[in-house]
């Protein structure tokens, strides 16, 4: 049928299930011949019929494919065999060549429409416009993909840049806190070292580093052995510390030791509590090993200097068991020779002629007696007050009466030297809690003081003045005054207000000393006012207070005369005419 319109009428009544092969040309109704991209175009459109062709370019359009001839690839195949046949090659020569211009090609899209399996299809054959293998997807889908992936990779770069940052700023942290570490190792008087788990030094402070002398580069990453830059003595402690970590791992606990390293910049031997921390893995292999090492040197010179206040203590208190045994002793032979004195004025008093002569030496005798007990008595006392043995017996008495009472008793004597002296107060009784003898002893040595620096024509002075809760007495006199620079020494102990070899001022320099210590006892102060060239001024304040059951309120008058005057005449034996 070479008619294309009849062929087309003709293809509309055929069944579904026929299959069309489309090999030649058609004519139109005018005879003309139609081309085969026209004659496809027009018979097989919107055709529900598979239709098969030889010609490559119907396979784009209405055909399924079929055996297809290339016709650019048969043009090669037999321009080659023509010029070999050109270039003298007999054809009988030529050894025949496979057909490769022609071969089965198919197009995908028909055979999926019209529901052909391509497992049907001849082996080898060609498929075109076929798909790719990955999913077809929409613009929007394609938008919406890229902008998924787009925020998860943001989202990741966020995980990843904050996984950074919290690590570098662990790291800065770690870095700060090895710092603050190092800092306060280096800071403490204490040593402290860390060792690898093969013994050698990691980190060690300045402190172990300073007593060894060894520096940290010469140090660090190195054991015992491979240390060059260290002395002898140096040498051995490390060794011998070097034992003890070796113990502590063995022991496998915490090891605790005393150590000793010598300070050559101190010149002295520092101890050291140590305690070794050895340290393991889950394995039990080692780990490391950490010291510290606290500094007990004071602790051990506190140890021994209690000892020796312990023994000083001791020696104290045998001291003053021996000042007052010593004191009984001392005074025997003297109440013997005050006996002896006695009588040798009862033998000497018949003789007239002599007796002036005698009375004299005697008198300086007594006197120089008189003077030792004064001594003996202040020695002991203050040697008692410094062992605290020295016991007051308070009692409450007016304190008015007792001191117009000293100051009366030594009228006559202190006129016999030429001296005035006046006794006042602002009030006319107070009653108080005191040591009347210690009193006694306070008031008699700052006036036998006032005697032997004020010159014949002098003037003494006692006072006493009411402050309510507490009472001043003042004894003020007009002597040569107290030197500047001796002042503020005056109460120390065996300190002498004039060393001149004049002797009416001979002194042990106990009695100042002695008067401060009596006016502690009471809970008073005493205070020196001097100008030198016009005289001397002692001001005691003592706290007023009272004591109950007072069973020794007794009135300061029991002193019989006769122990007032001996009493006197001790306290005034430095005071010679």
């Amino acid at each position: 049928m070479d008619n294309i319109l009849e062929a087309k009428e003709k293809i509309n009544n055929l069944p579904k299930d026929t299959v069309i092969y489309f090999s030649k040309t058609f004519k139109d109704d005018k005879g003309q011949d139609i081309s085969i991209q026209k004659s496809t175009d027009f018979l097989f459109k919107d055709i529900n019929i598979p239709v098969y062709s030889k010609y490559y370019i119907q396979l784009n359009r209405e055909s399924v494919g079929g055996m297809v001839t290339n016709g650019t690839d048969l043009g090669k195949e037999v321009a080659q065999l023509a010029l070999r046949v050109l270039d003298g090659e007999k054809p009988s020569d030529i050894p025949v060549t496979e057909d490769s211009a022609h071969k089965y090609v198919f197009n995908y899209n028909k055979l999926k429409q019209f529901h052909i399996d391509l497992k049907a299809l001849p082996k080898g054959s060609e498929i075109v416009n076929q798909p790719s293998k990955f999913y077809n997807i929409s613009k929007t889908q394609v938008l919406y993909l890229i902008t998924g992936i787009i925020f998860i990779i943001i989202l990741a770069l966020a995980f990843v840049i904050a996984n950074i940052y919290r690590r570098k700023l662990a790291e800065r942290l770690l870095f700060d806190s090895e710092s603050v570490l190092y800092t306060v190792m280096d800071s403490t008087p204490n040593i402290i070292y860390f060792k690898s788990p093969e013994g050698k030094f990691l980190k060690a402070n300045n402190t172990f580093l300073s007593l060894l002398n060894i520096d940290e580069k010469d140090f660090k990453n190195k054991n015992v052995d491979e240390l060059t830059n260290s002395s002898v003595d140096e040498k051995y402690v490390l060794e011998n510390w070097m034992n003890q970590d070796e113990e502590a791992w063995n022991t496998g606990t915490m090891y605790r030791s005393e150590e000793v390293i010598p300070d050559k910049k101190e010149n002295i031997d520092r101890f050291y509590d140590t305690l070794r921390i050895p340290l393991f893995n889950d394995d039990g292999t080692r780990r490391g090993l950490v010291l510290f090492g606290l500094d007990i040197t004071d602790h051990k010179n506190n140890e021994e200097n209690s000892k020796l206040i312990q023994e000083m203590m001791h020696y104290d208190k045998l001291k003053t068991n021996f000042f007052s045994n010593i004191s009984h002793e001392l005074r025997t032979p003297l109440n013997l020779i005050f006996s002896a004195l006695q009588i040798i004025e009862l033998k000497t008093s018949a003789f007239n002629e002599e007796q002036k002569s005698v009375e004299k030496y005697i008198s300086i005798m007594r006197q120089n007696c008189y003077r030792l007990l004064r001594i003996i008595g202040n020695l002991i006392d203050i040697t008692k007050i410094d062992a605290g043995h020295f016991f007051t017996q308070l009692s409450n008495k007016d304190i008015v009466n007792v001191v117009e009472n000293i100051v009366l008793s030594v009228v006559d004597y202190v006129e016999s030297k030429g001296i005035s002296i006046t006794f006042d107060t602002e009030i006319e009784e107070k009653i108080m809690a005191f040591d009347a003898d210690a009193m006694e002893r306070i008031i008699l040595n700052l006036l036998s003081n006032s005697i032997k620096f004020t010159p014949s024509g002098g003037s003494i002075e006692v006072n006493i003045y009411d402050n309510t809760n507490s009472i001043v007495i003042s004894v003020k006199d007009t002597g040569v005054g107290i030197p500047v620079e001796k002042q503020p020494s005056i109460f120390e102990k065996f300190v002498q207000v004039d060393k001149s070899l004049s002797r009416n001022r001979e002194g042990s320099g106990i009695g100042l000393s002695l008067v401060k210590e009596l006016v502690v006892i009471h809970n008073g102060t005493i205070e020196l006012e001097s100008i030198p060239g016009k005289g001397s001024e002692f001001r005691i304040e003592i706290p007023v207070t009272l004591v109950h059951d007072d069973e020794n309120s007794t009135e300061f008058n029991i002193y019989t005369s006769e122990n007032k005057v001996e009493r006197i005449k001790i306290e005034f034996s430095d005071i010679y005419n």
